[in-house]
């Protein structure tokens, strides 16, 4: 059995990591060589005109309640490309566009969506608790 000095042994173990790093490195790179990297002009979220498509978020929440007639009516005269919503059952079936399960938040009643027959649904309003309908004095 051979003797090796301890400062030749650091040095044979140092060449080895480096090495196998340099190997991993090369593996790596020609293993993404053959990842398929589709050209801008084929991705989804373009439009024929290679501009980006623009995507009302829950109809155009910010500038009217979100998810409402209002915000789809609006996004509608912006010419957007897409609406998205967020979509729930009402307790007749119904697919009813609301972002939460429940009324809570987004309306001026209590309750879950689930809960609620699509009539009972319509009687609620989304409008006041986001933005209000006259428009407010300078003080208010």
């Amino acid at each position: 059995m051979e003797i090796v000095p301890q400062p030749v042994r650091k040095k044979r173990t140092k060449i080895k990591i480096t090495s196998a790093l340099l190997i991993a490195l090369i593996l790596f790179i020609a293993i993404i060589q053959f990842i398929p990297i589709h050209p801008l002009e084929k991705q989804a979220f373009l439009k024929k005109g290679k501009r980006p498509l623009i995507i009302a978020h829950q109809g155009g929440d910010g500038m009217a309640p979100g998810n409402t007639l209002a915000a789809f009516s609006l996004s509608e005269k912006l010419e957007v490309d897409m609406l998205e919503m967020d979509v729930h059952l009402s307790k007749d079936k119904e697919v009813v566009v609301i972002h939460d399960a429940t009324v809570d938040r987004t309306t001026n009643g209590t309750g879950a969506v689930k809960d609620m027959t699509l009539q009972q649904l319509k009687q609620l309003d989304a409008v006041p608790l986001r933005r209000s309908g006259r428009n407010p004095s300078l003080p208010e």
